[in-house]
């Protein structure tokens, strides 16, 4: 062992055709890699970009020595990874999205004894903890406290800092900033540059965040159900994944069980946002989603006023709809009484096109798929006025929601706002087709106030 050196003009890293599977029972077996191929050069940072479940966290564990893959080769700076794993370790360090502490000790203490098992003593090691631990903004007077009492962002510095201790020269980190605040995300992805800029490291890094790859990755992959299906920059690449649906009948709980997890959905994005960063489409419309105070003068300029301004535009509202949609508008306040506060991530364009019965992984339980979906912040009741358009939904769709999370009282009559909106979209997409049920609708919430 003491023989294996690096080698000049390696890269950092190298996997040619990686598999690794596990046995599900007697016969059968789940493929967390298949055929995975990659490279990262020295002082490169390359991103892996993927869904849970797609393998990242399984590829690290077969890199760092961890868990050894059932085919394919794996080079670390020229050394076979597999065969001389203990050489290996000496060049490598890895972060993961759960880091493991001695919970009851300090974080000094942790980081002294990561260092020991590196073989930097107390004496290299104290000066350099002081001075890492200051460079990512932690607190050095609760370096003294127990693990378990410092915050999660707090922990992910530390781990950092631990990997940062044995001067690694390939890093590999698995999602590191998930579930931190965005101050901590922040500081981490800062921190993360620094080392590439000031230690000279290789880096790969796991993520399923394409903002973070596209500010700290110079080339990024997809991993998708264990394979890479693309590899480049961001720059110069763009690319629309999707999963793949297996689709079959619908069973007889469809219904029921759709309504049920479309409001544990609503229920578990419960925030008090409305909008969305951007804009997106309804088919090929624009779907205006700028942010504003309030969910009532958010449909009022966004939904009902956008749509009927364009329609007045194309000359496909006549006069009765213009003065049907302006009086509407000016009478959301009262139109919308009732509702209730919150609001959820929405789907936005559920329609009986977009929901599926199938799965996504052979792995998972067949079940309902929203697909397509058009999504902003906004009152979970606007989710109905499409499926009530087109969504073909049975009564028993209805109740599981109800009996989920119920609306609040009067939302049959509120719905009809969401209805006008994606009706008026038709009007102005397909044309006069759809003005005369603009015109019934728009009755309807009229004589309702």
């Amino acid at each position: 062992m003491a023989n294996i050196e690096i080698q000049p003009g390696t890269h950092a890293l190298v996997l040619t055709d990686i598999e690794k599977k596990f046995k599900k029972k007697r016969g059968e077996y789940s493929y967390a890699l298949k055929g995975v191929s990659l490279t990262v050069h020295r002082g490169e940072v390359v991103g892996i970009l993927g869904p849970n479940g797609s393998g990242k966290s399984t590829l690290v564990r077969v890199i760092s020595t961890l868990t050894l893959p059932d085919g394919g080769d794996v080079q670390v700076f020229g050394i076979d990874a597999v065969a001389h794993p203990r050489v290996v370790q000496r060049y490598l360090n890895r972060v993961s999205v759960e880091a493991s502490f001695f919970k009851k000790l300090s974080s000094l203490e942790n980081l002294l004894f990561g260092a020991k098992l590196y073989g930097v003593s107390d004496a290299e090691s104290r000066p350099r903890i002081k001075h890492i631990l200051e460079s990512i903004g932690f607190d050095t007077k609760r370096i003294g406290e127990p693990m378990e009492h410092l915050s999660r962002g707090m922990q992910q510095k530390i781990a950092l800092a631990r990997a940062l201790l044995t001067s690694p020269m390939l890093m590999l980190l698995d999602e590191p900033t998930t579930g931190l605040d965005p101050r901590s995300k922040k500081d981490v992805q800062k921190l993360i540059n620094q080392i590439r800029q000031g230690h000279d490291s290789s880096i790969l890094l796991c993520t399923h965040d394409m903002g973070e790859a596209e500010e700290l990755c110079d080339r990024i992959g997809i991993l998708l159900n264990g394979e890479i299906i693309a590899m480049g920059t961001a720059a110069e690449r763009s690319w629309l994944i999707t999963e793949w649906v297996e689709t079959r009948p619908q069973t007889e709980q469809f219904f029921g069980d759709f309504g049920r997890q479309l409001a544990e959905l609503h229920r578990a994005t419960a925030s008090t946002q409305v909008g969305w960063p951007r804009d997106n489409f309804l088919g090929a419309a624009t779907q205006r989603n700028t942010a504003t105070d309030s969910w009532v003068e958010f449909v009022a300029q966004n939904r009902i006023g956008y749509q009927l301004q364009w329609a007045v535009d194309q000359q496909r509202a006549d006069a009765k709809l213009r003065r049907q949609g302006e009086a509407i508008v000016a009478a959301m306040p009262d139109l919308l009484s009732g509702r209730a506060d919150e609001t959820s991530l929405l789907h936005g364009d559920l329609w009986s096109g977009n929901y599926l019965f199938g799965s996504t992984h052979e792995d998972l339980a067949n079940g309902p798929v929203i697909i397509d979906p058009a999504v902003y912040n906004g009152c979970r009741e606007a989710e109905f006025g499409m499926l009530k358009l087109f969504g073909s939904c049975p009564p028993e769709f209805y109740d599981a929601y109800q009996a989920t999370w119920p609306l609040a009282d009067g939302w049959k009559r509120r719905v009809n706002i969401y209805v006008l909106y994606h009706l008026l979209n038709h009007l102005n997409m397909f044309g006069s087709g759809y003005l005369g049920q603009c015109h019934h609708v728009a009755s309807d919430i009229l004589h309702s106030k």
